[in-house]
């Protein structure tokens, strides 16, 4: 069982980074070793994503809407054909995190792996903001199949802690063509069906008793959800006027003290 401060710091936490390309895993897995305190447990794990699940739905919920609707449409469409890319987009992350099991899987979760982690994965974010800075933004407004797919194959890299599920998938497609806030909007709307995904995976897992009081969870929900949503519309806002830059060097200032202390 975890305290209700517990709880707020760690939705606080999940909610500020779920959506950041400044990698979750890393700063959930590394808070609560640093502070001493016992891990939140899959309750809690299970709450928070649902929070940060619906702040993400709430925010596209116009865009969610359409191509929910586009789904069951006969007639082909920009909708139709994003509304299948997104069903099947975790299928590489799925693939990936079957073929290291979850043991290697485990065993990543150092806090030397975060460091390197945070570190190398910005080169990809250098680059998309160079490449952003260099070009003007694409007039399609819709992103070809091939882009997708590789964003899809992007976001597998998202099992190594650290490496920030938005962080590549975002540079994986300014890197392909896509303008800063374009692909802000694909990366976003990918972690529906990816989060939905972890909450499947974490439900099925889940002991049959709660072990944890209700206002630690209700506290976690509400300020991952609200924080979440503050964080998505900030970001999509000013993404285009600030750049990538103030994120990656938080990552690698963030990489080279955990370097340091250990």
């Amino acid at each position: 069982m975890i305290e209700i401060f517990q709880a707020g710091v760690i939705g606080l936490i999940q909610g500020l980074t779920e959506f950041l390309p400044v990698s979750s895993s890393a700063h959930l897995i590394l808070i609560p070793a640093l502070l001493g305190w016992p891990e939140q447990g899959l309750a809690f794990d299970i709450v928070v994503h649902v929070a940060t699940l619906l702040a993400v739905v709430w925010h596209y919920r116009h865009d969610c809407f359409k191509i929910a609707s586009a789904l069951f449409q006969s007639t082909p469409s920009p909708n139709r054909r994003l509304s299948w890319w997104l069903s099947f987009s975790p299928l590489p992350l799925v693939v990936l995190t079957l073929a290291l099991g979850s043991e290697l899987i485990h065993e990543l979760r150092t806090p030397t792996v975060i460091a390197w982690s945070c570190i190398f994965f910005s080169l990809p974010l250098i680059l998309a903001q160079y490449l952003h800075s260099r070009r003007q933004a694409p007039h399609a407004s819709e992103a070809p199949w091939w882009i997708l797919i590789v964003i899809a194959l992007a976001q597998a890299l998202a099992v190594i802690p650290g490496a920030s599920r938005s962080g590549i998938t975002l540079a994986a497609g300014v890197c392909c063509g896509l303008s800063l806030p374009q692909a802000t909007r694909y990366a976003f709307l990918m972690a529906i069906p990816t989060i939905v995904l972890a909450f499947g995976y974490e439900l099925i897992h889940l002991s049959g008793t709660l072990d944890m009081h209700l206002p630690s969870l209700l506290t976690g929900f509400i300020i991952a959800f609200l924080v979440a949503l503050l964080c998505i519309r900030a970001f999509c806002y000013g993404v285009s006027k600030i750049g990538l830059y103030p994120f990656i060097v938080y990552r690698v200032l963030l990489g080279g003290i955990i370097l340091m202390l250990l």
